[in-house]
């Protein structure tokens, strides 16, 4: 066995010492410990026998007694295997019967070793040694001495016949005992030997039973007939037969104490068995001290005397009006050499408030004792209590109108321990006034939740002790609250990730099995939905990039969806941006072509960059110009003149991305001087000037400048808008 079923066995047997009975009787046993080293080694005796006075370690016991010996061995802190265990019994004697000691239990090995009839040459002082790791720990003596008469073998009443001897063996110190009453009764008494391997004869057989030292031979007629021999086949092929020597008769108080047979066997061997016949004592009763007692009105209730004595106990009830009632179920509970221990009840019902007497008188041929037991009633709890769910928050609790007209009303209680409620909330309870409600519906409670219900009746201030439990448990319902930590990030253009916590559980309602997410455009009301069967993280694909969007998160059970959580508000990622809108030719010059152009739709993200190319359409490869930031307008300068160039632009998100693509392509031409400039003498004072416009849209034109000098001559040039 190891260590901890060791101290398990050990931790039993001491609490075995402690059981009590329902009458206060103790089941004993006896410990006695030894401390060796690091290494505590104890006996436990049980039963204990009776402790002899001035010593802590010695215990009585009466002949043919069953006890059982364990050797128990603890240690503070180690662990540890006892390998051998060795009993030692020193003090042993040999008697008339066994010619060598037996000194129970020298010898055994076992940690635990029975006997079940002690004999007198068992008595002595018994250690115990265990071996634990190559070493030996010895326990702490303890004593036991086997008295020759005690308690043994209980005859009925009546006088049954009792058979004494077992096998061809003979059993010494037997005991016939007639419990609880003086009179006489009827017993046969029967010891054996065996005939021998030459044979004997009735004639030649030596044997006889003495009764306090005289040889009972004779018929005496107040202790029974002659001695009877008989004759029976052996019943082990060693010896022929077997001679039994038979004592009967009725026995009475005169007749009490030892009966001796003495027969030799089939060595030639006078063998001696001894026998007691006693009675039970003479002991007045004694009615052990009752506790006051509350009772509810209109419940039957049961009271108990208890009192010990012998002979028999005779059991009166009193009522406190004098009315003297029967007992019923008179047992008796248990008994010794000397007494007994009878109980009786009495059974009634009380339905008016009060305190109430009842006395138990016991009487026998000794004596008689009386004792007061003290009834207090108290309103019970009414009868048939009902709880019935009627929604998710509420349930209906009836029971039936209490009979007692001391009630003024009902306290109902309610508790739950669904660990994730309040403490607060985990309980409540609601009185109502009036001995005929009979109803009540509790509201406010909690949604998919165990409740234990109880009612009490209140009698002006006092309450009855509770009725028996009901248990209901609410229905489910949609949840009461929303996901908790909504959290909304951009994975990219075209996608948000979503993830949340559940609700509080105590909002759960239910078991949740799914989430729904709801999304829109901040700048359309067109939602939509995708749901969610399991986990708490979710992403929304197929968006627009660079687009605000509102997202909210409900939870779900079989009932339904709770409430949306607060809209949380997130812009798409960024992605190339769209072609620049309406890209024109604002003015030319001559050698410079100015543009202008509107932001992309959609913009797909912050536009940071454009770029802008320009080619002679007549042909050629595209120049870029150096990159604008968010400018929506640009000068060309440094063109030919009278030339057409195409232009195109294209803009910028993140660089990162990329740009978007380009514009179609758009014409402007720079413009060059008037053609075919003429100039004609009209006269000393005047000169007609003729030009052709220059090639370009004429209605650009505002006008023209004619420029002349002596010197220089005569210059035009035309003026645009």
């Amino acid at each position: 066995m190891d260590n901890f079923a060791t101290s398990c066995l050990y931790l039993w047997l001491v609490e075995l010492c402690c059981v009590a009975c329902k009458t206060g009787w103790q089941v004993p046993c006896a410990l006695t410990v030894g401390v060796d080293g690091q290494f505590t080694v104890t006996i436990v005796s049980n039963p204990a026998g009776t402790p002899v006075s001035g010593s802590t370690n010695t215990f009585d016991y009466p002949i043919l007694s069953s006890v059982t010996l364990i050797c128990m061995t603890s240690s503070d802190g180690f662990t540890f295997t006892v390998t051998n265990y060795q009993w030692d019994t020193t003090g042993c004697f040999t008697n008339d019967v066994h010619n060598t000691p037996t000194c129970f239990p020298t010898g055994q090995t076992t940690q635990s070793v029975t006997d079940n009839n002690l004999l007198a040459e068992d008595s002595g002082t018994i250690t115990c040694t265990v071996t634990i790791g190559g070493a030996d720990y010895t326990s702490g003596p303890l004593t036991l001495r086997i008295s020759e008469i005690a308690m043994a073998r209980v005859a009925s009443n009546g006088g049954p016949s009792v058979d004494l001897v077992s096998s061809n063996q003979i059993t010494d110190y037997s005991f016939i005992f007639q419990p609880f009453t003086l009179d006489p009764f009827n017993a046969i008494l029967r010891c054996a030997s065996g005939l021998g391997p030459t044979g004997r004869d009735l004639n030649t057989a030596l044997g006889g039973w003495y009764f306090n030292g005289t040889q009972v031979d004779v018929p005496t007629g107040s202790v029974c007939a002659d001695p009877v021999f008989e004759v029976r086949p052996a019943p082990v092929w060693r010896f022929p037969g077997v001679i039994n020597l038979y004592l009967c008769g009725t026995f009475t108080t005169t007749e009490e104490g030892v009966y001796s047979c003495i027969m030799m066997n089939s060595s030639m061997m006078n063998q001696t068995m001894r026998v007691g016949v006693y009675f039970s004592g003479r002991i007045a009763p004694m009615i052990d001290t009752p506790f006051p007692v509350t009772v509810t009105l209109g419940v039957p209730f049961t009271l108990s005397c208890t009192s010990r004595g012998s002979p028999p106990d005779t059991f009166t009830w009193r009522r406190s009006d004098g009315q003297a009632v029967p007992s019923i179920n008179v047992n008796a509970v248990i008994h010794t050499n000397t007494s007994a221990v009878f109980c009786a009840e009495y059974m009634d019902t009380i339905t008016t408030s009060g305190i109430y007497t009842y006395t138990c008188t016991v009487t026998n041929l000794i004596g008689s004792d009386s004792e007061t037991i003290t009834v207090t009633t108290a309103v019970g709890p009414p009868d048939n209590v009902r709880a019935t769910v009627t929604s998710s928050r509420s349930v209906e609790v009836t029971w039936d109108q209490s009979p007692t007209t001391d009630v003024t009303g009902y306290l109902i209680s309610y508790t739950t321990t669904t660990s994730y409620i309040s403490i607060s909330s985990r309980s409540g309870s609601m009185m109502v006034t009036g001995r005929s409600i009979t109803s009540v519906t509790l509201t406010n409670l909690e949604e998919n939740t165990p409740y234990n219900i109880t009612v009490q009746t209140d009698s002006s201030g006092t309450l009855s002790v509770n009725s028996d439990v009901v248990s209901v448990t609410t229905w489910k319902d949609v949840p009461s609250s929303p996901p908790q930590n909504v959290m909304v990030t951009s994975v990219n253009p075209s996608s948000l990730r979503v993830s949340w916590q559940p609700p509080p559980e105590i909002d759960h309602n239910g078991v949740i099995n799914g989430y729904l997410i709801q999304y829109t455009r901040v700048d359309t009301s067109d939602m939509m939905s995708e749901s969610v069967i399991s986990g708490l993280l979710h992403t929304i694909s197929g968006l627009d990039p660079f687009v605000d969007y509102l997202v909210i998160v409900t939870a779900m059970t079989i009932n339904g969806t709770g409430p949306f959580s607060n809209p949380e508000v997130q812009t798409s990622g960024q992605n190339r941006p769209a072609v620049p809108r309406s890209l024109i030719v604002n003015s030319v010059t001559d050698t410079t072509v100015t543009l202008s152009w509107m932001t992309p739709v959609p913009p797909n993200g912050i536009v940071t960059q454009y770029d802008l190319q320009y080619r002679r359409c007549a042909g050629g490869s595209y120049t870029t110009l150096q990159p604008l930031n968010n400018e929506v307008t640009r000068t060309v300068t440094g063109l030919a003149v009278n030339t057409e160039y195409c232009f195109i632009v294209r803009a910028y998100t993140v660089i990162l991305l990329g740009p978007g693509p380009w514009t179609d392509e758009i014409r402007g031409r720079t413009y060059g001087p008037p053609s075919n400039f003429n100039a004609v003498t009209l006269s000393p004072r005047s000169i007609e000037v003729t030009w052709d416009p220059p090639i370009a849209n004429v209605d650009d034109i505002n006008g023209y400048i004619i420029s002349y000098d002596p010197v220089e001559g005569l210059l035009l040039r035309a003026v645009w808008q």
